[in-house]
């Protein structure tokens, strides 16, 4: 089976040499996590809160987000063993890549 994906998102791509069975269940898994990252967009531009009014308002608070995940990971490494350290932080960058994607909320 051809393992392509898009350059962005790393959705699974299908591709003209995959067996159907291996393709369907690729592309159900694409629009998935597109279904779920347009979710998350759409909550945070109908969103009430006087401080997401803008795109660039939208782009502030992901950022901050991001910064958020930075001090939970330096705090970790004061609090737990470089092995366990090592763990969590490869659990954390897999939780960040899914909350970016918009398959976390």
């Amino acid at each position: 089976m051809i393992n392509q994906s898009t350059p962005h998102l790393q959705l699974p791509l299908p591709h003209p040499d995959n067996q159907l069975d291996d393709d369907v269940a690729r592309l159900r898994a694409a629009l998935t996590a597109l279904d779920g990252a347009v979710y998350t967009l759409r909550g945070l531009v109908a969103s009430d809160d006087v401080n997401l009014d803008t795109v660039q308002e939208i782009v502030t608070v992901l950022k901050s987000a991001q910064g958020d995940i930075g001090n939970v990971t330096k705090l970790l490494a004061t609090k737990v063993g470089k092995d366990e350290f090592a763990t969590t932080r490869a659990q954390l960058s897999t939780l960040t890549a899914l909350i970016y994607a918009g398959l976390l909320g």
